[in-house]
């Protein structure tokens, strides 16, 4: 793989490949790393990297904060393509020939690969609030045409890329104000509107998992039904400080391997979330975390199966 140049609009031809490979050991171990710098494009990368998402193991697109969208080919090993995009951008995706992009501004913009306009644009609620700390998020239901993300504070919306039309929206809040009346919940969190602020997809049972903003609890929302499903405490929000607020989320489905038990598929959900405090300049050396573990079992999703193990928090 001896890399290929990107032609830019100055003339000038820059190599951007990756570098040969470098042996590096950690303890018994040894492994090969391949390095990448975009700041050898020139006068392009006074930039930072924000978001990254690998198709396939073959593209790698990159989103920065001053909106361009790199899309390299791994195999080939040359960077294809630049885009112009919205600045701060927060979520990148690529499902075949289309790219999907949210940013600062909050409206996804849909390219084409090779194309260096945008194809489509779909504008979304604005205000910071309507959002977590990610901003929008893009999920990618499998091998299909269809990306799930969270449009502006309780909606969903599913969006058809080779139409490139928005086909269905779920508005939740009406529902997830009912589904909470039996917690203790803080009147002006409750007057207030809820905000997706983290989210993953169960694929083959269409199960959106969600985390809303200043709502201890994990949500389980079946797409098919259009109904929450059941309810996971988190942690317990009353025992917070006022001082102290969720500054990071990690959600991840994980599927284990065939044949581990004979007849059931088991999946888990991994949990991680990071609380920081307001008025502490060196937020890194007081976050305090929680982890969870959320085991499901296969079968109808009426009586989902869960099972998690809290490891505790730390400071």
């Amino acid at each position: 793989m001896d890399g290929q140049g990107l032609e830019f609009s100055n003339g000038m031809y820059e190599w951007i490949a990756f570098d040969q490979p470098r042996l590096l050991t950690t303890n018994n171990s040894k492994f090969k790393q391949r390095s990448l710098s975009l700041a050898r494009i020139p006068g392009q990368f006074n930039d930072y990297v924000n978001v990254m998402y690998l198709e396939n193991d073959r593209h790698l697109v990159i989103g920065t904060e001053k909106g361009s969208i790199y899309v390299f080919d791994i195999v080939l090993n040359r960077l294809v393509q630049r885009i112009a995009s919205d600045s701060w951008i927060t979520c990148v995706l690529k499902n075949n020939s289309k790219i999907v992009s949210a940013g600062k501004n909050r409206t996804l913009f849909l390219y084409k690969v090779g194309c260096p306009s945008k194809i489509g644009a779909f504008k979304n609620p604005s205000q910071i609030h309507g959002y977590g700390p990610k901003g929008i998020i893009f999920f990618d239901l499998s091998k299909s045409f269809f990306v799930l993300y969270n449009s502006g504070y309780a909606m969903l919306s599913l969006l058809n890329l080779k139409t490139r039309k928005i086909i269905k929206r779920f508005d939740l809040a009406a529902q997830f104000a009912k589904f909470n009346s039996d917690l203790a919940i803080p009147e002006p969190v409750r007057s207030a509107k809820a905000a997706i602020t983290d989210f993953t997809v169960h694929i083959s049972e269409m199960i959106a998992v969600l985390l809303f903003e200043k709502h201890d609890h994990l949500y389980f929302y079946s797409l098919h039904r259009q109904r929450f499903l059941r309810k996971m405490p988190l942690y317990d929000s009353s025992s917070l400080s006022r001082r102290l607020y969720m500054a990071n989320s990690c959600l991840m489905y994980v599927r284990t391997m065939d044949g581990w038990v004979p007849g059931l598929r088991v999946s888990y959900f991994v949990v991680l979330l990071q609380f920081a405090l307001y008025d502490q300049p060196q937020l890194p050396r007081k976050l305090k975390s929680v982890f969870h573990v959320v085991r499901v079992e296969d079968g109808d999703t009426t009586t989902f199966a869960l099972d998690f193990h809290h490891s505790g928090s730390r400071c």
